[in-house]
């Protein structure tokens, strides 16, 4: 057994809507590419933009819920290992890829409204609609004692 530790971690975004397809067995194979970037410095001591371009694979449910969830332009967070791949072309030509292989990934932010919380309206009886928000904590975690901005919170 070996010491050697294959773990990629990679944030940045889909470059186009990921495709899936499926084993005979019905296993899903989800396949997509992301683009990280990062500056370089140029001999003339100015800083470039470099974009690296990352070919993913997942497999089982779990290219089910990035298919489903995931599209073109978004950004992700993946964990993963790379691999390589050997196959001959329909010109029988040897090609050798590498691609990593998704072990898990992350959501961040949304770029879809749909996925953000809408509001609660209530109406009233002008008929103005109102925002009714909801709050970030319970009143049992203050115990009932009343805010006192003086008070230390330690």
């Amino acid at each position: 057994m070996s010491n050697n530790l294959n773990i990629t971690h990679l944030s940045g975004r889909l470059t186009h809507d990921p495709e899936i397809s499926y084993t005979p067995t019905g296993n899903g194979v989800c396949r997509f590419s992301v683009v990280t970037n990062h500056s370089k410095k140029a001999k003339d001591d100015t800083f470039k933009e470099v974009a690296t371009y990352h070919r993913c694979v997942t497999f089982g449910k779990q290219a089910e819920t990035f298919h489903r969830f995931m599209k073109r332009g978004k950004p992700v967070i993946i964990t993963g290992r790379y691999v390589n791949n050997d196959y001959t072309d329909g010109n029988q030509q040897r090609v050798k890829t590498m691609q990593l292989e998704v072990l898990s990934f992350e959501f961040v932010g949304s770029s879809n409204d749909e996925a953000k919380p809408k509001p609660k309206v209530e109406y009233h009886q002008k008929g103005a609609p109102t925002e009714k928000v909801e709050p970030y904590f319970e009143k049992s975690d203050f115990d009932g004692e009343p805010y006192d901005p003086e008070t230390p919170a330690f």
